[in-house]
């Protein structure tokens, strides 16, 4: 499939969401932009990272740029008024993506250039600009347990994610038979809820 076909598809079914659920017009407005950074990122990543016997799960695919789209498609109206809103998600959802699966440092940091590439390319912005950093994490942990709609958001309060985590953790010793399985939740793993 050629890239115009990716374009043309993704960027519907993004416009079509951010229409549907009434974004503000500039959020609407990042659609292509969007759009044709994942494909640049997906096309420079199948062509720069390509499997060896030490890297045999360099293997990458439409499914990934689905991902992406999967993870831009989750985002909460009141927390993503801003175009740079937006384009943090889309850092974060190609980070998880792609670099989550990069083993060395040389590789991540070949990534970590083409994101900002991309950014100047496509956004005419810079990390800094939409306030991304590594700590910058998204999902819908800061939500309580028992709540019934969890918004995938920005989780900046670590102290919420915490208590948070903790509750979760209480909650599946209760219901777990057997030995007590204490878990810690670092960093990276909580990255990777």
């Amino acid at each position: 499939m050629e890239d115009e076909s990716y374009e043309r598809i993704f960027s519907t079914i993004l416009g079509n969401f951010l229409q549907a659920q009434d974004f503000p017009a500039p959020v609407q407005q990042v659609t292509q932009a969007v759009t044709q950074a994942t494909i640049a990122v997906f096309a420079a990543v199948c062509k720069e990272l390509l499997p060896t016997p030490k890297k045999s799960h360099y293997t990458f695919n439409m499914r990934d740029i689905s991902k992406v789209f999967q993870g831009l498609l989750s985002a909460h109206k009141p927390a993503t008024d801003q175009p740079a809103d937006l384009v943090r998600l889309w850092i974060h959802e190609t980070s998880r993506v792609f670099r989550d699966r990069l083993i060395d440092t040389a590789d991540r940091e070949w990534f970590d250039r083409l994101i900002r590439k991309q950014l100047r390319t496509h956004f005419n912005t810079t990390l800094e600009e939409v306030h991304y950093t590594d700590d910058v994490m998204y999902g819908n942990l800061t939500s309580p347990a028992q709540a019934e709609n969890k918004p995938y958001v920005l989780m900046a309060d670590t102290d919420k994610l915490s208590r948070n985590l903790d509750e979760a953790l209480e909650e599946l010793r209760e219901l777990q038979s057997g030995p007590r399985m204490d878990l810690v939740m670092f960093r990276t793993a909580v990255q990777h809820l």
